[in-house]
């Protein structure tokens, strides 16, 4: 399934990756909330994971999410607003398969999404720090 589980605490950020990814075909399950994130992905499941929440905080998230038990180690794209080294440093030891830094067009965006998603069957966590 194509469930993309978008979690950002900027209401606005919400509603246009929502619509950006809708136009896209995708379902979208949306949440400001890092821990209620946690609870639907460990119980549905997604195809894709946006995390749009403080540095801390999205990466916090992205650690548990690598520790959700799966048959497939989930792609990660890391997406911030952060101009700091440290932030992608980060990701890279998290093994990331992409970082993005915003703002980028959106076309970039669901871009690297949609090439993750169709590349493997596996789950793909999208993870978006500010």
């Amino acid at each position: 399934m194509d469930t993309v589980l978008l979690v950002d605490e900027d209401v606005t950020a919400r509603i246009i990756g929502e619509t950006l990814l809708r136009t896209r075909g995708l379902q979208v399950h949306s949440t400001g909330d890092g821990l209620d994130a946690l609870n639907y992905f460990t119980r549905e499941g997604a195809a894709v994971v946006v995390l749009g929440l403080p540095a801390a905080n999205g990466l916090e998230l992205l650690r548990g999410l690598r520790e959700v038990p799966t048959s497939e180690v989930p792609r990660v794209v890391i997406v911030t607003n952060s101009a700091e080294p440290e932030v992608e440093r980060f990701a890279e030891r998290l093994d990331a398969d992409a970082f993005l830094r915003r703002p980028m067009p959106p076309t970039q965006f669901v871009a690297t999404i949609e090439a993750l998603v169709s590349a493997s069957a596996s789950w793909v966590a999208v993870a978006t720090v500010s």
